[in-house]
């Protein structure tokens, strides 16, 4: 006889006897079968029976609280206990990172599952959870698909607890494990082969249960650019085979969306084109929709500007320091000169086809460090970035935009700023209280509740004016619609009223100063 243990690996639901005095154990996500040999494990514990077991538990130092919440933070779904052989049978299935990031891992690549196979070598994620790893390696298996064949041992401050053979892996968006764990002595095949016997009848029934909700999963290979030059890109990756995937795509000052759709093929592979129609900043939510699953949406932010150097960084200089050195270290374009200045010290460096810069900022001096970052390449705007740190000082006190108005007209031109209009709204945080400068033409000029407002084009386009700034002054700059100008002001935020608050969003300056242009004189950022 052999006891049979039924689930939708997830949540414990209820307990329930079948007719050949069989436990079953409902759960949520999965739906799978595996039975216990009749007369090994006792007792066999679920989340629904840990208070019948309250002695057991006692007896082994703990309390039927401490165990539910243990069964709870680690999605454990049964506790088979085998005394006579040291061993306890554990059945886990958790809604954590791993289950996210790769969702089915039968959908993956090759290279994907090489990559999580990596998560259990010695310095992982998995060994930081305390398992020393022996070996493992994957195994196919009928019916069930794949699982990692793991030999590991478990440690607690330095000291071996127990340890164990296990099967692991990710299905429907859960690191489902099963797991034979032997304590107060070595391993041998025979526990191997114990576990062996429960996890060979594990079989998927493909009967999901009510009340079930999942949403689809998504492993994307090839995602949207953060920051592009050019106006068309391609997301690729994997989902639900016969999934549904539509991107909207909204220009940061339009309120017209653009639709991209495709259908993920037989194996799950999808390919996306993107087409953005302009220049500008945009949004984009993509959403992913297949039958009996719940809907999945993402969201991306999108700079296109034909000059605009992408930059991203993966490691940055924190406000406060506590080390001797830092990293400073991202990727850009290949070809692209990168200047790092602190003080009066320059480093230069070029990247090459990996794509990829990387500085050191050594630190161990107390004192504040101001570090500057500079892109250039021929055919793009140069781009800076600053870093204001301080160890063992506080940094300077922010100035409020007051008191950078008046440092504004005192050094009013030569350290003005004149960053890329795209990066202006992308990071507008970064701009906020400096000094910038433009070159543009007058839309328009109106009087708004005591302040004059000038509508300022940066550039001409084919439609008309594009790339508009909102300068605000207390007096009138007595400034002609379709005059050419250069301005000078400090970033004050965007919008410019509160009745604009449903339309588009512009940069605001507070004008400082302005000089007439000649007509044929180009637009600075064109």
């Amino acid at each position: 006889m052999r006891r049979l243990i039924s689930w939708m690996l997830a949540l414990v639901c209820m307990l329930s006897l079948l007719p050949a005095q069989a436990e079953q154990i409902s759960m949520s996500g999965l739906p799978g079968i595996l039975s216990l040999p009749d007369g090994v494990y006792a007792p066999v514990l679920t989340a629904d029976t840990l208070k019948d077991n309250e002695s057991f538990i006692l007896n082994r130092g703990g309390t039927v609280a401490s165990w539910e919440e243990e069964f709870k933070q680690q999605g454990i779904m049964l506790k088979a206990y085998d005394e006579k052989n040291n061993r306890v049978l554990v059945v886990s299935s958790l809604g954590d990172a791993d289950g996210q990031r790769y969702g089915d891992i039968d959908m993956q690549t090759a290279n994907v599952r090489a990559e999580y196979r990596a998560l259990h070598q010695k310095d992982g994620p998995f060994a930081a959870q305390g398992y020393r790893v022996d070996s493992a390696e994957w195994k196919n298996f009928d019916g069930i698909g794949r699982f990692l064949m793991i030999r590991y041992s478990f440690r607690v401050d330095g000291e071996v607890h127990h340890r164990g053979f296990v099967r692991r892996s990710v299905k429907n968006g859960r690191t489902v494990m099963i797991d034979m764990q032997v304590y107060d002595r070595q391993l041998k095949s025979g526990d191997n082969t114990a576990l062996n016997k429960v996890f060979d009848t594990l079989v998927f029934t493909g009967d999901v249960g009510d009340g079930v909700s999942m949403p689809v999963f998504l492993n994307e290979t090839a995602t949207a650019p953060k920051e592009t030059y050019e106006s068309t890109f391609t997301m690729k990756g994997i989902t639900r085979a016969g999934a549904k995937l539509n991107a909207v795509v909204l220009a940061f000052t339009s309120n017209k969306p653009v639709n991209f759709t495709t259908v993920a093929d037989d194996k799950g592979n999808y390919t996306l084109p993107i087409t953005l129609p302009e220049t500008g900043i945009y949004m984009m939510t993509l959403a992913v929709q297949a039958e009996g699953l719940d809907t999945l949406e993402k969201s991306y932010s999108i700079t296109y500007d034909r000059g605009l150097l992408p930059v991203e960084f993966t490691a940055e200089l924190p406000e406060e320091l506590t080390q001797d050195q830092y990293k400073i270290m991202g990727k850009t374009e290949p070809g692209v000169t990168v200047q790092m200045v602190i003080g009066e010290k320059t480093t230069t460096k070029k990247t090459n086809n990996n794509r990829n810069f990387s500085f050191t900022v050594n630190t161990k001096e107390e004192g504040s460090y101001q570090v500057r970052l500079t892109f250039s390449k021929k055919g793009f705007n140069s781009r800076s970035f600053e870093w204001l740190a301080a160890r063992g000082t506080a940094l300077p006190a922010a100035p409020t935009v007051e008191q950078a108005a008046e440092a504004a007209a005192q050094q009013a031109t030569g350290e003005a700023l004149s960053p890329p209009y795209t990066d202006l709204i992308a990071k507008a945080e970064t701009y906020d209280g400096k000094l910038l400068t433009y070159d543009g033409y007058v839309a328009k000029t109106e009087q708004i509740a005591g302040e004059y407002v000038i509508s300022l084009a940066l550039r001409k386009a084919v439609t008309g004016y594009a790339d508009t700034v909102m300068l605000v002054t207390d007096t009138d700059p007595s400034l002609a619609v379709d005059s050419h100008v250069r301005v000078w002001g400090v970033l004050v935020g965007l919008n410019v009223s509160e009745a604009e608050e449903t339309g588009p969003s512009y940069p605001k300056l507070q004008l400082q100063r302005v000089e007439a242009l000649a007509q044929d004189t180009q637009p600075a950022g064109e």
